[in-house]
């Protein structure tokens, strides 16, 4: 598949698994928040957010947002992967502490947005399509997963330890997608290891027994952080000892 890329300032946009169409949007608003990444400063955004009076605007542009990772220990040699970066309320933030932050967002627009607002930054890459295209092609061991409000039947971190694992039952399936060859789309089947995800809530339970899990309250929400590599090779092993 050939890469499509794009680069706005610093900050690197890769458009190879993206179908050429927003399939989740806000609508009109994501013109006007486009237009106050493209044209302002983020130290203008409290103003503007005051200007506005809007709550998209005030949701996707307020610096609150970055709270949410404050209390992480991240180091410059760290490496981050946001999924579901949007419109990049946190993505600035994790840029300033870690080494580099690679993106994942449905959206082009939204894409556009945390590309602009960030410009400045030159270890963020945004990776624009569906992350179940783009997983199988994520080439980096990361440093952190972070879950918010979710558990762990939703860590695709374990689809890594899925494919490392050695155990009886382990087998492949034929499975379809779409793809762009020639700027086309077209449905492309391909064969892939075949995983459910069905143990990766008791996966979960069992590695929170190790104490290396950090939980944070968040309003009604709980944040979980981990280390990414300690929970894949805990999952590994743990796959190859109860999977059948």
């Amino acid at each position: 598949m050939q890469a499509r890329m794009e680069k706005i300032g610093n900050v690197v946009l890769d458009y190879t698994y993206y179908e050429g169409q927003d399939f989740y949007t806000d609508g009109e608003i994501e013109d006007e928040m486009l237009d106050i990444a493209m044209n302002n400063p983020p130290e203008r955004f409290p103003e503007i957010i005051e200007e506005r009076k809007s709550w998209p605007v005030f949701y996707h542009f307020s610096p609150l947002r970055s709270n949410i990772i404050d209390w992480l220990p991240f180091k410059k040699t760290d490496k981050i992967l946001e999924i579901g970066a949007g419109c990049g309320a946190v993505t600035g933030a994790l840029a300033r502490r870690a080494g580099s932050v690679t993106c994942v967002d449905l959206s082009r627009k939204r894409s556009l947005v945390n590309a602009y607002r960030n410009r400045d930054r030159d270890n963020i890459t945004i990776m624009v399509g569906n992350f179940k295209d783009i997983e199988p092609h994520l080439d980096e061991d990361y440093d952190y997963v972070l879950l918010i409000g979710v558990g762990y039947d939703k860590n695709t971190s374990l689809h890594l330890a899925d494919v490392r694992a050695e155990y009886p039952g382990r087998h492949t399936v034929t499975e379809s997608s779409a793809i762009r060859v020639d700027g086309q789309r077209v449905w492309k089947s391909y064969e892939t290891l075949a995983v459910d995800g069905e143990d990766f809530p008791a996966i979960g339970e069992a590695f929170e027994q190790t104490g290396k899990v950090r939980h944070v309250p968040l309003g009604n929400a709980m944040l979980s952080m981990m280390r990414q590599r300690e929970l894949v090779d805990f999952a590994v092993k743990w796959i190859e000892e109860n999977r059948k």
